[in-house]
C-alpha cells in the first residue's frame, strides 16, 4: 500500500454552496469553508477530503436567509465569520455542540471582508458594505466594537501591515486606498486613487511592508511601493502594473516564501488561480487550472500547497475543494510562451531576437532551450539575407553593453539571447504571410 502523501493535489465535491475559505492555526490539515449554505470544518488529506463537522447546523435553523460573506481562522483558535446582515460570529470548532461563543451586530449591513490584527490574534476587523471599519476583541463579552472607522465610501477590502500592526489599508468601491493609524481612527493617513472609478474590489500588504497590491474591475492588478507614505516626495504612481484576462480581481495574496511572487482570483471568465511575479508582469509565473469554474476564495497554506473552492458549474447546489501542489502540478506559463520575437525597423529591415527563457530556479525544471536553423536552412530561406550577429547594428552592442538595449540593467533575472539582423527582400513587403511564415520557421 502507498505511503499516504499529505501534500498531493486533491479534489472534492460537495452539496453545499460555499464560497470562502480559511486555514486551521499550527499547521493542521483543516480548513473552514462558508457562503451561503453555513460554516463547515474539512478534513484536508493525505488522500481526501472529508467533511469533518457542521457548526452551523444550528444557525441554519435559526436564519435561513443568513450568508456568510467571509471566514477567517489562522492565527487564532476560534472561526469567525462575517454575515450578509452584519453579523460577526465567533465560533469555537472545537465544541462538538453550541459552538457559538458570542455574537457582535454593531451595524445591519453586509461584511465584505475580515482580518486578524498581525500582532493579535483575538482583535479582528472587518470592513462593511457602508462606509465603515470596525473592530472588536472576541475575548470581550461587550457586544459593541472597540474601534470604529468611518471612510467616504464603502470598504471592499481591508488588509493590516504584518510589520506595523498599528498600520491597515482599506480598498474603496470607487477604487480608493486608504491607510490608517489604528490609533488616529479620525485621521487618513493617505489616500489616493489606485483604480479608476467604482472598480476597487481587493488589496493586500506585503508581508515585508513595503507594498500593497491591489485588484479591481479594470483588468489590472496594481502594485505600489508605500515605503514613503508619510514623506511629501511620496509618488502615488504603481511599482508595477500586471494586466489579467479576467475582468474583475476578487482575490490577492502573496505567496509564502517568496517575496516577489503574488497569487490572483477572478469573479468570471477565468477559473485559473494564477501567481504573478512582480520583476516580470507581463504574464503569469504560474497557474492551477483544476476549477470548472471562477474560484471564490483561496489560501495559502505554505509555499507550494494552496487550498480554493468554487461552484460546480454542472450542479448549482455543489461546491469543488481542491488542494493543488504548485511545485509539482502547476502550469507553467514560461513552457507554453515562444521565445522568438520580431520587428520591422522605418527602413525595411526585420530585427529578429531569440533564446533560453530560464524559469525560476524554485520551479525545479530544465530550461527550454532555442531552437536556432541550421546556416544551411538559413541559407535556403532565399527571401531573408542575413547579415549576421556580429554586423551592423549589433557589433556596436557587442562593444557597449551598457547601451539603452541592453535588458541586463533593467531586467538582471532575464537569460542572455541572441539577435540577428535581416534585410528584407522588397518583394516581401506587401507580403504579409511570407513575413509570418519566415518568422515562425525562424525559431
Amino acid at each position: 500500500q502507498a505511503t499516504p502523501n499529505p501534500n498531493r493535489t486533491l479534489k472534492g465535491m460537495f452539496n453545499r454552496k460555499w464560497t470562502n475559505i480559511a486555514a486551521a492555526p499550527n499547521s493542521s490539515p483543516a480548513c473552514a469553508v462558508a457562503g451561503r449554505e453555513g460554516l463547515v470544518i474539512l478534513n484536508m488529506g493525505p488522500d481526501s477530503i472529508t467533511q469533518r463537522s457542521q457548526p452551523s447546523a444550528t444557525v441554519r435553523r435559526w436564519s435561513m436567509a443568513l450568508v456568510f460573506k467571509d471566514v477567517i481562522w489562522k492565527p487564532s483558535d476560534y472561526v469567525v465569520t462575517g454575515s450578509n446582515d452584519g453579523t460577526v460570529i465567533i465560533w469555537d470548532p472545537s465544541r462538538p455542540s453550541d459552538s457559538i461563543v458570542r455574537k457582535y451586530q454593531d451595524i445591519s449591513r453586509s461584511i465584505n471582508r475580515l482580518a486578524h490584527k498581525p500582532d493579535d490574534p483575538f482583535f479582528i476587523y472587518g470592513a462593511f458594505s457602508d462606509v465603515h471599519l470596525l473592530g472588536w476583541d472576541i475575548r470581550v463579552q461587550n457586544a459593541r466594537s472597540s474601534f470604529r472607522i468611518e471612510m467616504q465610501r464603502a470598504p471592499q477590502d481591508i488588509s493590516c501591515n504584518p510589520v506595523d500592526p498599528n498600520a491597515i489599508a482599506a480598498i474603496s468601491s470607487e477604487g480608493q486606498i486608504s491607510l490608517w493609524d489604528v490609533r488616529k481612527p479620525t485621521e487618513c493617513v493617505k489616500q489616493f486613487h489606485a483604480h479608476s472609478a467604482y472598480n476597487g474590489q481587493c488589496l493586500t500588504w506585503h508581508p515585508k511592508g513595503r507594498f500593497i497590491a491591489s485588484g479591481a474591475s479594470d483588468q489590472t492588478i496594481k502594485i505600489w511601493d508605500i515605503s514613503s507614505v508619510n514623506s511629501s516626495k511620496f509618488n502615488i504612481r504603481p511599482f508595477c502594473s500586471i494586466h489579467t484576462v479576467a475582468i474583475t480581481t476578487n482575490r490577492l495574496q502573496w505567496r509564502p516564501g517568496y517575496d516577489t511572487q503574488i497569487s490572483s482570483s477572478a469573479f468570471s471568465q477565468d477559473t485559473r488561480l494564477q501567481v504573478w511575479d512582480m520583476r516580470n508582469p507581463n504574464h503569469s509565473l504560474m497557474y492551477h487550472d483544476l476549477h470548472s469554474s471562477p474560484i471564490g476564495g483561496f489560501v495559502w497554506v505554505d509555499e507550494d500547497i494552496v487550498w480554493s473552492t468554487s461552484r460546480d458549474p454542472q450542479h448549482a447546489n455543489e461546491s469543488n475543494i481542491v488542494q493543488c501542489n504548485m511545485q509539482t502540478d502547476a502550469v507553467i506559463t514560461a513552457g507554453l510562451l515562444g521565445n522568438t520575437s520580431a520587428d520591422f525597423s522605418p527602413t525595411a529591415e526585420l530585427a529578429v531576437a531569440t533564446g533560453s527563457f530560464h524559469p525560476r530556479s524554485e520551479v525545479g525544471l530544465p530550461p527550454l532551450l532555442p531552437r536556432r536553423l541550421s546556416p544551411t536552412v538559413k541559407q535556403n530561406a532565399a527571401a531573408s539575407k542575413s547579415n549576421g550577429a556580429s554586423g551592423g547594428k549589433l557589433k556596436k552592442l557587442e562593444k557597449n553593453p551598457t547601451e539603452v538595449l541592453s535588458m541586463v540593467r533593467f531586467q538582471p533575472d532575464l537569460p542572455e539571447s541572441f539577435v540577428d539582423e535581416h534585410v528584407l527582400d522588397p518583394e516581401l513587403s506587401s507580403k504579409s504571410a511570407a513575413i509570418c511564415y519566415l518568422a515562425a520557421c525562424y525559431r
